[in-house]
């Protein structure tokens, strides 16, 4: 084991020991150093922005023509196993394993690693790259300028602690549940979070309800029950259906909108002295507190 490759584990376990990526890799291969032309679909391409908490950001990803692809795996074609590792700027240092049947081809600053599994398994590899010690030595390489980097001939020579194959397993074992779910409570926040945008959008600035009340008003129709339905989502028929609890709090939203509107220095807008809406998310909620002419409301709305 090199000095330089200590972590400040000269005591390792028996059988464990420290190696240089190269040893550990049956292939590092860096990626094309020319731009890509981007398509509206086909295979993916991995930026270093896409890889992010250890995981390939598939959904963010662009895509590239079948042309492309081949253009770019000439060197070796990602699989599953193979690690994306960013070598570049924001997300210098970074590393996902390539998804299950999903073509991908590298972006630009982009490294393909392959692990010899006979020597490493790849989620082992992926999760001690990511980890707090290593990502702490990894920092000694910045330098402080835009545009970050580690050059090949230093990643082959970066240092890999090596444990015996079934305690990998272990590790991967006990971590990997943990990160899913993470991952599933992010995008449960990002679920959240999206309909929250819908939701205030629809009432704050397309003022659903408020047009709701007005239209229903010309019609001679209820107009309150017009506002829940926008609100809500629901059809006539479907408010019907709700529960009384359900109704009670959908009737005082409605409520809380006015049913005309007037010209104002910043345009047309709901008749009321003030209107402010804010929102919050916390565990498995989103509340809306909403202010109007000074009344405050909250709303949880999941």
């Amino acid at each position: 084991m090199s000095s330089d490759f200590s972590f400040g584990c000269n005591d390792l376990p028996e059988g464990w020991q420290v190696l240089a990526l190269e040893e550990v890799c049956e292939g590092i291969f860096d990626c094309p150093h020319s731009t890509p032309k981007l398509s509206n679909e086909g295979p993916l391409m991995a930026r270093t922005q896409d890889i992010r908490d250890g995981y390939f950001k598939a959904e963010d990803a662009v895509h590239v023509s079948p042309e492309t692809y081949h253009a770019r795996i000439k060197r070796a074609e990602p699989r599953h196993g193979d690690l994306l590792f960013s070598r570049e700027g924001t997300y210098f240092g970074d590393a996902a394993e390539v998804p299950r049947r999903t073509l991908v081809c590298l972006g630009q600053r982009m490294v393909l690693l392959r692990p010899h599994n006979e020597i490493v398994a790849s989620s082992f590899l992926r999760i001690w790259i990511n980890s707090p010690p290593f990502q702490k030595y990894l920092m000694g390489f910045r330098d402080g300028t835009v545009a970050e980097r580690l050059n090949l001939n230093t990643i082959k020579k970066l240092p890999i602690i090596i444990p015996p194959l079934n305690y990998q397993d272990f590790v991967v074992r006990q971590i990997v549940p943990f990160e899913q779910m993470a991952a599933n409570g992010r995008g449960i926040n990002r679920t959240l979070e999206e309909m929250v945008q819908a939701i205030f959008k629809s009432w704050f600035v397309d003022f659903e309800p408020v047009k709701a009340k007005i239209k229903a008003k010309e019609n001679g129709q209820d107009p309150e029950r017009a506002a829940i339905c926008a609100i809500s989502g629901k059809t006539n028929d479907e408010i019907g259906q709700l529960t009384s609890h359900q109704f009670v709090r959908l009737t005082a939203t409605a409520a809380l909108f006015p049913n005309e509107f007037v010209d104002t220095d910043l345009g047309v807008r709901p008749r009321c002295a003030g209107l402010i809406a804010l929102y919050r998310m916390v565990p498995g909620r989103v509340i809306f507190s909403i202010s109007i002419d000074g009344y405050i409301e909250n709303l949880p709305l999941i």
